[in-house]
């Protein structure tokens, strides 16, 4: 019994194998010299060259096949891409915060604990999911974020593949939710003469105080104007430095005793 009698095959290439026999004589094995590949067909064959004690041959070739195991998965689900991105800012506050992996992701390992999101240290109310191809988590705050926070998103190592490999080490990454918006009106909080004086002196500039900055491109003669009657006194409008203060002045003296408004 020898390599020439008792031979491997994969496909139609022979196997590099040695091969022994049992002290009875009854049991042939034979050993490949390097490991077989994943998820292959074998055949392995005892040709008739194989003979008894007696010098009987074996009436024929004997060959079978089996398949070897497909390769184990050990390679870890990595975090590939992330909403909103690591650093960003200006972010809504109405934003759903999202991870996307390298592979499937097991449904059980995906749980409020698996992804956890702060704001500073302060754990903040979420609904975790796995979306429907299975490769990417969803965090969904309970109610809207806060108006310039910053918040850390954490992916667990809880997280596992479908084959049960966790993620290597923890995951995390900031963002930074936008400035609350300016929605309050501007105001005119006081005017120069001040309303229903009198005795104004004829080269009087007009002056309004307002509440918060105004945008220079919108206070011109067109938005702020002076009448004396129902007549318009031509003048030029200036605004500030600290666009709080805007200035109209006559183009000529005011006429003497005349209402303006």
């Amino acid at each position: 019994m020898n390599v020439n009698s008792f031979s491997l095959f994969l496909g139609f290439t022979p196997v590099s194998a040695t091969v022994s026999l049992d002290a009875a004589g009854k049991v042939a094995t034979l050993y490949p010299t390097t490991t077989l590949a994943y998820a292959s067909v074998y055949t392995a064959v005892i040709s008739t060259a194989v003979k008894d004690l007696a010098g009987n041959w074996l009436a024929s070739e004997y060959r079978w096949s089996f398949t070897t195991a497909i390769q184990a998965d050990t390679t870890r689900p990595t975090v590939v891409s992330v909403m909103p991105l690591s650093g960003a800012t200006n972010v809504s506050i109405a934003t759903r915060v999202s991870a996307v992996f390298s592979k499937q992701l097991s449904s059980s390992s995906v749980t409020s604990l698996s992804a956890l999101l702060y704001a500073g240290t302060l754990p903040i109310s979420c609904t975790v999911q796995l979306d429907t191809p299975q490769d990417a988590i969803l965090i969904t705050p309970v109610s809207q974020l806060s108006y310039s926070t910053t918040y850390t998103a954490v992916i667990t190592t809880s997280v596992k593949d479908l084959v049960g490999n966790s993620l290597a080490s923890e995951y995390r990454w900031s963002f930074t939710t936008a400035v609350q918006p300016d929605t309050t009106r501007p105001t005119v909080t006081s005017t120069s003469p001040s309303a229903n004086v009198t005795d104004i002196p004829i080269t009087t500039q007009v002056v309004a105080f307002f509440s918060e900055p105004v945008t220079p491109a919108t206070t011109n003669a067109s938005s702020y104007k002076v009448y004396a009657g129902t007549t318009e006194v031509s003048g030029t409008v200036s605004l500030d430095s600290t666009n709080k203060i805007l200035t109209f002045a006559p183009v000529t003296t005011l006429a003497y005793a005349t209402l303006l408004r």
